[in-house]
């Protein structure tokens, strides 16, 4: 059981970790869809969103709701509209963001290549032990 628990943990940091680090460099307005489709692509098939993604007990929509939607400095509407009330019927992510020559937009350099190695590697890790030895535990 501690071996689950310590991989449920991790997981949780790799998800906070994720989502701090998106949000900092992310330009314009944020949605939890557009998280979810760069955190986990493969839930986000043809612009919709895995419904799992909107369960009560989503580590993913609680987190979302901690830390987007309870950042300091929000006006009362943006803190609404980033809200994702659970059971909330699932919604079309947003289309990736273009720059001004109409490509996808690349992301600015906020992220240190190291991190963003790391993110790439999270989005490969297909287990919570597969995480664990990841993390080298």
């Amino acid at each position: 059981l501690m071996l689950v628990e310590q991989s449920r943990l991790a997981s949780r940091e790799v998800l906070t970790s994720h989502l701090r680090e998106w949000l900092a460099v992310e330009l314009g307005t944020v949605h939890y869809e557009a998280w979810l489709r760069e955190l986990h692509p493969e839930n986000c098939k043809d612009g919709s969103v895995d419904p799992r993604m909107y369960l009560e007990g989503s580590d993913h929509r609680q987190l979302w709701n901690s830390i987007a939607a309870g950042a300091p400095g929000l006006t009362d509407d943006e803190r609404e509209r980033r809200l994702v009330a659970p059971g909330q019927e699932p919604v079309v992510a947003p289309p990736p963001r273009e720059d001004e020559h109409g490509g996808a937009a690349t992301r600015p350099a906020g992220l240190a290549p190291q991190k963003n190695q790391r993110a790439a590697a999270q989005r490969d890790v297909k287990t919570p032990f597969a995480l664990l030895a990841w993390w080298g535990c």
